[in-house]
């Protein structure tokens, strides 16, 4: 597990994120994205994310799934932890995740393993 420290911005990106998904209907289906920044506002849904230049980890796909939480090393993985200790919503199918160069290699088992919603995050700082 990474000794990187939880930053508070990590988890106003997640809360932004989730309000987001939340009161957006065109990102309730199978293959839904949003991006949003860090005041919430939905940036877009298309699927031709960019490549974000705050450069978060895969792994943080691990805290959203119950038998890969035990495998999230990295501190963006543990925000998300964090965030559903504090109660934040995370669920009804929702993953939080991240745009990295190789998403399209793990959209496929997260899809079968019946993920419906992928939300992308962007550092606007």
């Amino acid at each position: 597990m990474s000794s990187d420290p939880i930053k508070p911005h990590h988890l106003l990106w997640l809360q932004a994120a989730v309000q987001a998904s939340h009161r957006s209907p065109r990102v309730d289906n199978k293959n839904g994205a949003v991006i949003v920044d860090t005041r919430g506002t939905i940036l877009s849904t298309d699927h031709n994310i960019p490549r974000f230049k705050d450069n978060f980890e895969r792994r943080a796909l691990y805290a959203a799934h119950p038998t890969w939480q035990k495998n999230a090393p990295c501190a963006e993985a543990r925000a998300i932890l964090a965030a559903q200790q504090k109660g934040l919503d995370l669920t009804h199918g929702t993953l939080v995740t991240l745009w990295h160069p190789c998403a399209s290699v793990c959209l496929g088992p997260i899809q079968r393993a019946g993920i419906r919603t992928i939300i992308h995050l962007v550092c606007d700082k």
